[in-house]
């Protein structure tokens, strides 16, 4: 069971207010989206009526109710005793004559169902001398074997008035379906519920039927026809308070301790609270959980309550002449059974620590706003623990993170800006120095001012996040900041988040305490970010990261501290942060599959590592190095002749660094003999497309000068690769030989 209210997706605008009004805590934030948590719903429809977004809905029965309709099936639609409160200005006949134009071939009232369980009410209650609780509203049974199952006992093991008149109409009328229309959501879930399943099958709200009038256009009063069912006078007064009562043949007194009225939330959940304590003993707990079924969140009307109410009355007064009939009624027994489900609770300890965490060190920090819907900072923090609250639907607490990211982004963007405008492009002596003990090959000024902004980052303990496609040497990178860093005596730790099963990725990253799980270390065990104390913790495919820990992380880059998986002990740490990826972060914040304070955490510093197709210095320099390493490593003297370096060249290398060595190696050890030629290639790069385009190719929008050279490369390959000599090339392109040299070493195409 359960399902019945559920959050459009997208429209949830983290208001709270479902957070704030639900009885229950049946409302859970994720990822900053309201979802209700079926098992401990009990479809009252608060959330409905405080949404202002409209972002809950309800599972509707209008469709199934239209396609039985056409089918021409025998429907029974079943009126609420509320109605007359839903169609002010139609008469009881004018309602029962839109309906029956709808298609419904009977229509009866509830009333009689509510004349029935008043009976048995009394009967029942003859045989007990302990409390009871009238069963009539569903979300009120639900409240109680869902979060006071200890009162089930309390419950009059009776059936609902439209129960009671569904398996009446069953009994007496045969394979009818049975339609309940009223103002009650929870009405909708009750129909579910094994103990009474198949007396009504389906439930229309008032709101819901009036829809499908209007569809008909049948929304105003028209033909009036008759009631089928028959005069139960004093039972039309069951959706007020105290109509229970009537209906049993008595006349509600407040002063009466035997029979305790209660309506409205606060009401119901103060009575069984005092039930549950001993602090109350009524005979008779009259309950229903909105301001009278008059009040249900499927009413439909914008009448007020006291209007309401008077329809009611009103129409009651009208009818109670008529005379009623004996009926003999049904079996209306039924059961009701324990469906809590608990929630953890936390001990002192885990509060305090989840306050600290949104800056709340002392009662003095506790302001007890109310803006993240629950009463206290401590209620708020108690519902963290449990997996109801995101740390972030504090508002206080995201002031202060906006003013402190303000002031970061403030002085980020002078470092920022001071580290663009140092002179020069290239890295410092030092660094060619070490890019040279570490066989870095680096030819192109792209990428030698990728360097040079590295050397300028070690300087500092910024948090670097390295973009690039897969291959380009983002690791490579990483490694050369920690070491020109003032950390580079410490370790360097990488974590790859997306080689890492997610269900091991918490452990392994914050490590975990002992017994934390089953299969646990017995002594625990340090979590690769405290590996990396003092020293530099490189997070490689950090789009990987799963919502979840991204929290913990945004934690860590916070405070330099973390908390263990099972353990509650703070530790400091002392780790800069780099991180690499081969995706668009930005788009995924966009899509909700990356918090975005994390992204802004992570971004101080971004470098974006080109590539290898844009800097073809580099794949010239890069070849003749793999070619001397593997030459010395084997002891031969192969070289790759002049055309199929032009192919090599000319390919786009989606794989980058990592490709073209394979290829490189590849061609090494299945290469018979001294020179690698054309015809040796892979066919992928020996028939690249873009080399035989009949059309010169731009593969993306890019500034005019960058296009011109692009065309100009292109023109050079195609005429180097069908004329043998420099002069041959400069005639056929109308330009000077001197011209025609000069290009080929500014593109990197002449052999070396």
């Amino acid at each position: 069971m359960g399902g019945i209210v559920n959050t459009a997706t997208g429209r949830c605008r983290q208001c709270y207010s479902c957070v704030r009004n639900c009885p229950v805590k049946a409302i859970r934030i994720n990822k900053g989206q309201a979802e209700v948590i079926a098992e401990r719903c009990i479809s009252c429809g608060m959330c409905l009526a405080f949404c202002s977004q409209g972002a809950k809905q309800v599972a509707g029965s209008q469709a199934a109710v239209l396609a039985a309709l056409k089918e021409h099936q025998e429907m029974v639609a079943c009126l609420a005793p509320s109605f007359p409160a839903a169609f002010p200005g139609w008469t009881a006949g004018q309602v029962a004559g839109a309906l029956k134009k709808l298609g419904f071939a009977r229509v009866w009232e509830v009333a009689v169902g509510a004349r029935l369980v008043a009976r048995e009410y009394q009967r029942v209650l003859k045989q007990r001398n302990t409390p009871a609780i009238s069963t009539a509203c569903y979300a009120v049974v639900n409240l109680v074997e869902r979060h006071f199952p200890s009162l089930i006992p309390y419950l009059l093991p009776v059936v609902s008035p439209s129960i009671a008149l569904g398996r009446l109409l069953k009994k007496h009328l045969g394979p009818v379906k049975v339609a309940f229309i009223g103002p009650c959501i929870a009405k909708k879930e009750e129909i579910l519920d094994p103990e009474v399943a198949g007396a009504v099958d389906y439930v229309l709200t008032f709101a819901e039927i009036k829809e499908l009038l209007a569809v008909e256009h049948l929304e105003h009063p028209g033909v009036a026809a008759a009631l089928d069912s028959p005069p139960v006078a004093v039972s039309r007064l069951f959706p007020l308070p105290g109509g229970l009562s009537r209906s049993m043949g008595a006349i509600p007194d407040i002063a009466d301790q035997d029979l305790l009225l209660v309506e409205g939330k606060e009401g119901v959940l103060a009575a069984l609270e005092g039930l549950a304590r001993g602090e109350i003993r009524p005979r008779l707990i009259d309950a229903l959980f909105c301001e009278g079924c008059v009040m249900g969140p499927g009413m439909g009307v914008v009448v007020n309550q006291v209007k309401r109410k008077e329809l009611v009355a009103a129409y009651y007064h009208r009818c109670q002449e008529a005379r009623e009939p004996e009926i003999l009624a049904p079996d209306l027994a039924r059961s009701f059974h324990n469906k809590q489900s608990s929630l953890p609770l936390p001990g002192e300890e885990d509060i305090k620590r989840i306050l600290r965490l949104t800056n709340k060190f002392t009662p003095a920090d506790e302001l007890n706003c109310g803006a993240c819907g629950y009463h206290s900072c401590r209620e708020k923090a108690i519902a963290v623990y449990q997996g109801l609250a995101e740390l972030d639907m504090c508002l206080p607490y995201l002031l202060e993170q906006k003013s402190d990211l303000l002031s970061r982004a403030a002085s980020n963007l002078m470092h920022f800006v001071n580290l663009y405008k140092s002179p020069g492009d290239r890295p410092g002596p030092g660094v060619m120095e070490l890019l040279q003990e570490r066989n870095i090959i680096v030819a192109s000024p792209r990428m030698l001012r990728v360097l040079y902004l590295a050397e300028r980052v070690a300087r500092v303990d910024s948090t670097v996040l390295i973009l690039g496609e897969s291959g380009v040497g983002k690791e490579v990178v990483a490694r050369l900041i920690h070491a020109l860093s003032e950390r580079r005596k410490g370790p360097f730790v990488k974590i790859n988040c997306g080689a890492i099963p997610e269900n091991l990725l918490e452990s392994e990253l914050f490590g975990y305490e002992r017994g934390a799980f089953t299969g646990a270390n017995r002594e625990g065990k340090m979590g690769q970010l405290e590996l990396g104390e003092g020293g530099t913790v490189f997070l490689d495919e950090i789009a990987e990261l799963p919502l979840k820990l991204q929290v913990k992380l945004l934690q860590v880059l916070q405070e330099q501290r973390l908390v263990r998986v099972g353990g509650i002990r703070e530790i400091e740490l002392n780790i800069r942060i780099i991180s690499a990826t081969n995706k668009n972060l930005l788009q995924m914040v966009r899509e909700g599959t990356f918090r975005e304070d994390l992204y802004y955490r992570l971004n101080v510093i971004p470098l974006t590592i080109p590539p290898l197709r844009e800097r073809p210095e580099d794949i010239e320099a890069l070849i003749d190095h793999f070619m001397n390493r593997l030459n010395r490593r084997y002891k031969q003297e192969k070289r790759i002749s002049r055309r199929a370096r032009r192919y090599l060249l000319a390919y786009p290398w989606p794989g980058n660094v990592r490709e073209l060595h394979n290829v490189i190696e590849q061609l090494f050890v299945l290469v018979e003999g001294t020179e690698i030629l054309p015809e040796h290639l892979p066919y992928y790069i020996r028939d690249d497309p873009a080399r035989y385009s009949s059309h010169m190719l731009v593969k993306d929008i890019m500034p005019m000068k960058e296009a011109i050279e692009e065309v100009e490369k292109q023109l050079l390959l195609k005429a180097l690769e069908k004329y043998r000599s420099t002069y041959q090339v400069a005639e056929k392109l109308g330009v000077n030989q001197s011209t025609v040299v000069r290009k080929i070493k500014k593109y990197g195409l002449e052999h070396q």
